[in-house]
């Protein structure tokens, strides 16, 4: 009666078999609902979920019911170590909960947590626990989180707690309003394929080389840390420490703030304008009032001399940076994340992090590449 792992299936990644207890499993739930709990009919579940009966395979490679009986697995054995619970539905009834040898043919329908989407999360409907939410422009998804008392000026945030790692291969749906191209003032990429390693500024990484240098920052450019695993289903927990985590994409301050035309020394950005889903921005970074230093009191003790609060409430990965044609700090040495407050004419605040250090507010220059997490209020 050993119950298997529920997380392993032949369902797609993020989807699973559904649950087979008896009275409160999914299947017994799913025909409550839409079958008006109904035994001796399946005529609700036929014309609103079944559709179709596809039978069963028996243990001696015999295939019936096609057409006339429908058997679904579930992911729940019974007290029988020879059988698992399983749904099964007939013109003269439905059985929620029953029982079969696993060796039999039955087929599968497969469920999934409902996923918010970014571009539809406000505030208010914001969880206070860790979800699931995806961005609409490419589907990627990443994990959300209600924190309060992080507002600049007081009030909630609600904060991304897995890097971004949007390249700008989606429709921009939602009125995103990030420019994505290849000229100055929109967004570029620095590598050729997924988990490349940029050697330098030279080939693939040549048009994003001038980032790098005080001469010129007119392109918003972005790069992928060799393991950086930017996914479409962030891993449970999604949190590493030893770089096998989602360390996303990383940054120049241009193109963390959508690719603006300017993206030029002393240019005034408009922080309305960045990579982040509609609805969302990037932090502010002033170094007490703003929203990385909240952050860090809210959940850090206010701790500059360790990111251990951060790490274990809401950091979850070090992704480094990108500076000069190499990449430094993966792993578990340290990272940084991008706000939208400029320090002076070529340098912009964020939040760095390391095991032993944290500044809420380092000046770093616009040419380095960061991460993002993105806030919505």
């Amino acid at each position: 009666s050993v119950q298997p792992d529920q997380s392993i299936s032949v369902c797609p990644a993020g989807w699973r078999l559904p649950t087979g207890q008896a009275t409160t499993g999914e299947f017994t739930l799913l025909n409550n609902a839409i079958n008006g709990g109904s035994t001796s009919t399946d005529q609700g579940l036929r014309e609103n979920w079944l559709a179709m009966r596809a039978g069963q395979l028996t243990g001696g490679g015999t295939l019936s019911g096609q057409g006339h009986s429908s058997w679904l697995w579930s992911s729940n054995v019974s007290t029988s170590l020879n059988s698992v619970s399983f749904f099964h539905s007939d013109f003269d009834g439905v059985v929620p909960v029953s029982v079969q040898n696993k060796g039999m043919g039955l087929a599968v329908r497969c469920v999934a947590e409902p996923v918010l989407v970014m571009q539809e999360v406000t505030l208010d409907n914001c969880p206070l626990e860790r979800t699931l939410a995806a961005d609409a422009r490419d589907g990627r998804t990443y994990w959300i989180r209600r924190i309060p008392n992080t507002r600049q000026g007081g009030g909630d945030l609600c904060w991304m707690e897995t890097n971004l790692a949007y390249a700008g291969g989606g429709d921009n749906r939602f009125g995103d309003v990030m420019p994505i191209g290849t000229t100055p003032g929109t967004l570029t990429a620095g590598t050729s394929a997924p988990g490349i390693l940029i050697p330098g500024v030279t080939g693939v990484g040549q048009v994003c080389g001038g980032d790098n240098a005080a001469a010129s920052f007119g392109r918003g450019c972005f790069w992928e840390p060799l393991g950086s695993n930017p996914t479409t289903y962030p891993q449970q927990p999604s949190t590493s420490t030893a770089g096998t985590g989602q360390f996303g994409l990383l940054y120049n301050w241009c193109a963390a703030m959508g690719g603006q035309t300017a993206c030029e020394p002393g240019w005034v950005a408009d922080p309305a304008v960045n990579i982040c889903p509609a609805g969302w921005r990037l932090p502010t970074g002033q170094s007490t009032t703003g929203e990385f230093a909240i952050l860090n009191n809210t959940i850090n003790a206010g701790n500059l001399s360790s990111d251990i609060g951060l790490r274990i409430n809401w950091l979850g990965q070090y992704g480094g940076n990108f500076l000069n044609g190499s990449f430094s700090n993966q792993s578990f040495v340290g990272g940084g994340f991008w706000s939208s407050s400029a320090g002076t004419s070529v340098t912009f605040m964020a939040l760095w992090f390391a095991p032993s250090f944290l500044d809420p507010a380092l000046s770093m220059g616009m040419g380095t590449g960061l991460a993002v997490r993105c806030v919505r209020e």
